[in-house]
C-alpha cells in the first residue's frame, strides 16, 4: 500500500482554508495514483492528524481502553430514573445505618451479646405474630399501661382477667390468671433453654426473657396459644 507523502500528513490543516485542503488532498491522490497505477479507494490518509478535537477523542478513547479492560467512563448523569435509583439507594443506606446504630446502643434492640443481629424464630413466623414478638420486646405492644399512656384509654386494667391491677407485660407473662396454662408452660420451657430453677423463672424480667435469643421458641409457642399483644376484643 501507497502512503501519503509526509507533506501532506503533517500539514497544519487547522490553519488552511477547507477549500484548500479538499483541492491539496484531491492533487495528492491523483498523483499517486498515476503514478502507481493503484485506485484511490486502496490510500490510506491520515487527514485528521494535529486536529486539536480528535487528539481529544483520541486520547479519551486511550483511556476508556486501558481502563482495567473497561469502554465505561463515569460520567454524572442527570436523568430521572437515574435519580431516582439513587435517591433510593441512599434511603437503603440510611436505614442500615439507623438499625446499626440502634442495635449498638439499645439493649431492648440487640440481641445479648450480639450486636444487631437478627431473631431467626421470629423471623420465619407468620408476620402478625413476628409483629407481636416485636412489639412486646421493645415495649410498644397494645397493652392497658401502653394504651393509657397514649390516650387511647380510660384505664390500664387488664381485660383479658378482669381485675384491678394494670395490664403491663410482667403482668401478661406472669400473673394474669386469663393465661395462667400458658404461662406455666412458658416458664417450663424458659427453665429447659436457660436451665434456670422454678424460682428463678418466677423472679426474671420480661425484658430479661425477650433479651434472650434461646427463650424465642418458646415465647412464640406462648403467643400463639394466646392473644397476649393483640388490641383489646371488641
Amino acid at each position: 500500500m501507497v502512503s501519503i507523502s509526509n507533506s501532506y500528513c503533517n500539514a497544519e490543516t487547522s490553519s488552511l482554508d477547507s477549500q484548500a485542503v479538499i483541492s491539496f488532498a484531491k492533487l495528492e491522490l491523483a498523483s499517486i495514483s498515476h503514478v502507481a497505477h493503484i485506485s484511490p479507494a486502496k490510500l490510506r490518509a491520515y487527514g485528521h492528524s494535529g486536529i486539536p478535537g480528535n487528539e481529544e477523542a483520541d486520547r479519551q478513547a486511550n483511556i476508556a481502553r486501558e481502563a482495567n479492560g473497561s469502554t465505561t467512563i463515569e460520567r454524572p448523569y442527570t436523568s430521572a430514573s437515574n435519580r431516582a435509583r439513587r435517591i433510593s439507594e441512599g434511603r437503603s443506606a440510611a436505614k442500615a445505618q439507623w438499625e446499626a446504630d440502634k442495635c449498638s446502643k439499645h439493649f431492648g434492640y440487640r440481641l445479648k451479646g450480639k450486636v444487631g443481629s437478627k431473631r431467626p424464630i421470629p423471623m420465619a413466623s407468620a408476620k402478625s405474630l413476628a409483629t407481636r414478638f416485636y412489639q412486646l420486646k421493645c415495649g410498644h405492644a397494645p397493652t392497658g399501661a401502653y394504651l393509657k399512656r397514649f390516650g387511647h384509654r380510660e384505664d390500664d386494667k387488664c381485660w383479658w382477667c378482669r381485675g384491678t391491677v394494670a395490664q403491663t407485660r410482667e403482668h401478661l407473662l406472669h400473673h394474669c390468671s386469663r393465661w395462667k396454662h400458658q404461662q406455666r408452660e412458658l416458664w417450663k420451657e424458659v427453665g429447659k433453654a436457660t436451665g434456670w430453677k422454678a424460682g428463678r423463672c418466677r423472679r426474671a424480667q420480661v425484658s430479661e426473657l425477650f433479651s434472650m435469643e434461646i427463650c424465642d421458641k418458646a415465647v412464640m409457642d406462648f403467643l400463639a396459644a394466646t392473644d397476649v399483644g393483640k388490641f383489646p376484643p371488641g
